[in-house]
């Protein structure tokens, strides 16, 4: 991967969502709050893609609705595509109503599993939960850019069944100490330095990246940039964990069609 942050990725293609995974135009009233974890699930993860490889990418668009920024928080807000660099890191949120099973979705495509949620009522006294997740920005096109996400793994972080440790690595706040929690695995790779801009906005200790998920954003969904990552640990780390998660998923593709090949 190229030294400069600008390095452009292939177009993914589109995914419509479901109602209730799209980002909603929020009007809700943000009485009795009440922040909850979510259980969060992982699977092997979209492709990474490069220039030479874009036939390989099967990625997930987040779209944006009306409006330019949230109801319920105006710190989330359509933003200028220039703000969408490299290294840059931002939350975005949306709802579902409570109750609603994510089983009841195509493909069980929740792009990546909520940092927490809030519960909200709306006018007619229905409950709703918003979503909020992070996302660090790897690479920025014309109308969209590309992320991987920031996860907690309901504040169990790699020790959650399931979860491969060799594809993540810790993010912790600049100037503190990255802490791997008590029976967690080694992880894939070093720690990365988030420096946060936004006031009130924390990592908590279980903040995982999962570099081998590959989330397209476009540039008309509302967000709230919290700040970025150090320059030389996303030059250094992020981008050479993207690039090595990507080159495991080509030679693993290569492997399985030489068994595929000595069948047949």
């Amino acid at each position: 991967m190229a030294a400069s942050r600008e390095t452009a990725y292939a177009q993914p293609t589109s995914y419509d969502y479901p109602p209730g995974y799209s980002q909603p135009e929020s009007s809700f009233n943000p009485q009795d709050a009440d922040y909850e974890p979510i259980e969060e699930e992982e699977d092997d993860g979209t492709i990474t893609p490069t220039r030479d490889n874009p036939g390989l990418v099967p990625d997930v668009v987040i779209r944006g609705t009306q409006g330019n920024y949230e109801a319920i928080d105006d710190r989330y807000r359509v933003e200028p595509s220039h703000k969408f660099q490299p290294g840059e890191v931002f939350k975005i949120l949306w709802s579902e109503p409570q109750g609603q099973s994510r089983d009841n979705f195509p493909n069980r495509l929740d792009i990546e599993t909520y940092t927490e949620r809030l519960q909200l009522k709306n006018d007619w006294g229905e409950r709703f939960y918003v979503g909020f997740r992070r996302f660090i920005v790897v690479a920025n096109d014309e109308g969209h850019c590309t992320c991987v996400p920031i996860l907690t793994y309901i504040r169990q972080g790699c020790k959650k069944k399931g979860v491969k440790p060799a594809k993540h690595g810790i993010i912790h706040e600049l100037r503190t100490k990255p802490r791997p929690l008590d029976g967690e695995p080694p992880l894939g790779f070093r720690p990365i330095r988030l420096d946060i801009q936004a006031t009130g906005e924390k990592l908590s200790r279980e903040s995982r990246v999962n570099y081998s998920k590959l989330v397209t954003v476009e540039h008309n969904v509302k967000v709230f940039f919290i700040g970025n990552i150090q320059s030389d640990d996303f030059e250094n780390i992020v981008r050479q964990a993207v690039d090595r998660c990507w080159q495991d998923k080509i030679h693993k593709r290569v492997k399985k069609g030489l068994r595929h090949v000595a069948r047949t």
